[in-house]
């Protein structure tokens, strides 16, 4: 929209450049001359064309100025929004995590019998269930990060004790897992704390 009206400005200064040349060309003498006499004679009109001009120019300019500014303005608000949404996501993902991380640690705790100590033979689903579950956390880890590798090499090593009816590798391997969550856990949450700080500075700016 300012482009055009910057154009059409630019139309109507250029309109105006035959008339000023008849007009200079009625007057006797040299360029300077004429130009001097055409001056003279409608300097009001000029003064009055220039205002106009002047004051078209300097709304052109204010309009163009506010656009810019609006524009500048939207763009820090939808990027603060999208922030906000992936704040959200990350936020649901880390309860998400912290919830199967519960969950598995559990399972691998009841895995064996209080008494005896063996794998509990009547409910073979269990075994499936801790794979069920290593399977959702896996999926929610990347593999790529040196704390994540960690976390699934407890798990892992976990669920083959468990499945080996190993109770005391099991057991180091649990709270193992279970240490090594918490501070995944608590690094993910401080790393969402500071996003959200940051998102609060720049909206204050």
């Amino acid at each position: 929209m300012i482009v055009l009206a910057i154009v059409l400005f630019m139309l109507s200064v250029l309109a105006m450049l035959p008339p000023f040349i008849v007009l200079v060309g009625q007057f006797p003498g040299p360029p300077s001359n004429q130009l001097e006499k055409f001056i003279s004679e409608y300097d009001g009109t000029i003064v009055s064309l220039g205002t106009v001009f002047l004051v078209s120019g300097l709304a052109l300019l204010t309009t163009y100025l506010s656009s810019a500014s609006a524009e500048k303005r939207d763009q820090a608000a939808r990027h603060l929004n999208a922030e906000l949404k992936l704040s959200t996501f990350r936020q649901e993902w880390i309860n998400s995590l912290r919830s199967d991380l519960s969950e598995v640690v559990a399972l691998a705790y009841v895995f064996f019998d209080d008494e005896s100590g063996t794998q509990a033979k009547e409910d073979k689903s269990k075994l499936a269930d801790l794979k069920r579950v290593e399977a959702r956390i896996r999926m929610r880890l990347n593999p790529t990060e040196d704390e994540a590798t960690e976390l699934v090499g407890h798990l892992v090593d976990m669920i083959n004790a468990c499945d080996k009816n190993d109770q005391e590798n099991s057991i180091t391997h649990r709270e193992a897992l279970a240490n090594a969550g918490s501070i995944y856990i608590k690094n993910e949450w401080d790393t969402l704390k500071e996003n959200l700080e940051n998102l609060k500075k720049a909206d204050v700016q």
